[in-house]
């Protein structure tokens, strides 16, 4: 699968002044988010996605780099979020 990649701008929620910029890539393996000006540890300005959504071992699960100094990600299990597992 070859990559797919889409640009957005995000504005501020509270106020609508435009927010940093950003690119969505999509590699067959995982979605991963850049923001400009936010990184991570072992990568390059301007070429870190801090933000991955990964199906890894059967499992989805979300990883941040919330500290660009930092080389390990926070990683969030989205195994209780199936909606299977919704109460009534």
């Amino acid at each position: 699968m070859a990559d797919t990649e889409y640009l957005f701008h995000l504005r501020d929620e509270a106020d609508g002044k435009p927010g940093p910029a950003g690119k969505i890539k999509l590699d067959g393996w995982c979605l991963s988010i850049q923001i400009e000006g936010y990184g991570e540890c072992t990568a390059e300005p301007e070429e870190a996605y801090p933000i991955v959504l990964e199906f890894y071992e059967g499992k989805l699960q979300l990883l941040v780099w919330k500290d660009v100094n930092d080389e390990e990600p926070t990683k969030i299990d989205m195994q209780g979020a199936l909606e299977s597992l919704h109460k009534e």
